[in-house]
């Protein structure tokens, strides 16, 4: 465990959602650092930094072989993949 410097309106904000969602503040910026990275970094970039190239290679062909079976299924999860991200993403992964 350690510490970090944050300055006070950052510190006060922490405090604030850390009672509102009764997480600790280690939760929250946890939380806060999981939902940045799956926002800000590029899907290419989250793949080799988070999975193995060769797993990503093989999820790559499998999606492409049932896309190529199954067409509808194909624009379909082209349109899921290329939407916003869903309300889940707002409450940082909280049941609602």
């Amino acid at each position: 465990m350690t510490t970090i410097t944050v300055d006070d309106e950052t510190r006060r904000r922490l405090k604030r959602l850390s009672a509102i969602l009764n997480m600790s503040q280690g939760e929250i910026v946890k939380a806060s650092l999981d939902l940045f990275e799956r926002l800000m970094l590029s899907k290419s970039y989250r793949a080799e930094v988070l999975l193995p190239r060769k797993v990503v290679k093989i999820l790559e062909e499998i999606s492409r072989k049932v896309r190529e079976e199954d067409p509808e299924w194909g624009r379909r999860s082209k349109v899921i993949e290329e939407a916003a991200e869903g309300p889940e993403e707002a409450i940082w992964g909280l049941e609602i």
